[in-house]
């Protein structure tokens, strides 16, 4: 089941996005979170809390107080005007929020793969080719919850080298689509061309761009949420 409070929404995997961006929580944090959502406005004492966060350990009213911190944190939340943990004195805690708990949607997800960058001619080190395939790499995992499964790139770098074709080293993968691109110069500037491709070759999308050297690294992000919606377009994400 998926619960959704507030704009966030935990997955059953434990990931926790408010609307499409994924926040972050350490797993105590998130235990904690999971412990709250299951009773909604119901008070919870501290040490029931404890014992369900730390079952074989002892610890101190100070380790709760941090779990909380960072939760509140994550979830933009305070003490003094609680949206989501709202602790009541010398008794415990509660979650404040209304929770809608939604059927878990089973859905295919795409396996992506990001291939090597190839590289024309000279470029700054800050756009090697490598380095821009790991940053577009790192912004698709982001996108997880758009029904995104992004292999890591030290993945699929290591089996690119090992076939010496990227089409190739996504099958070994079992990659549903391939992400490949060139960087060269134009003019004073960068030229940026980007293509997705599904396992055979077949070309679903792409595109060209030029920027300045300085912005290249800007260009991913936008790359990244025009690949996650030409997917869903194309009906290979639900």
């Amino acid at each position: 089941m998926t619960l959704e409070f507030g704009g966030f929404r935990l997955e059953p995997d434990g990931s926790l996005y408010e609307g499409e961006l994924r926040v972050h929580l350490a797993p105590k944090p998130l235990a904690l979170l999971r412990h709250l959502l299951r009773s909604p406005g119901r008070l919870l004492a501290a040490e029931d809390l404890r014992r369900a966060l730390w079952p074989d350990v002892f610890v101190t009213s100070d380790s709760i107080s941090r779990c909380v911190h960072a939760l509140r944190r994550a979830l933009g939340d305070t003490a003094r005007r609680p949206r989501f943990v709202k602790t009541v004195p010398r008794q415990g805690l509660l979650f404040c929020a209304t929770v809608q708990v939604r059927p878990t949607r089973v859905e295919h997800r795409v396996r992506l793969a990001v291939a090597p960058f190839r590289v024309d001619g000279p470029v700054p080190s800050t756009a090697s080719g490598e380095y821009l395939a790991l940053e577009l790499t790192r912004l698709l995992t982001e996108r997880r919850g758009l029904g995104i499964d992004t292999i890591a790139w030290s993945v699929t770098r290591a089996r690119a080298r090992a076939e010496g074709d990227a089409l190739d080293a996504a099958r070994a993968l079992d990659a549903d689509a391939v992400v490949s691109a060139r960087v060269g110069t134009a003019g004073e500037g960068a030229r940026f061309d980007v293509e997705l491709v599904d396992r055979e070759g077949v070309r679903i999308w792409g595109e060209t761009a030029q920027a300045p050297w300085p912005t290249v690294v800007d260009l991913l992000s936008g790359t990244a949420d025009r690949i996650a919606s030409v997917l869903a377009e194309a009906g290979q994400t639900s």
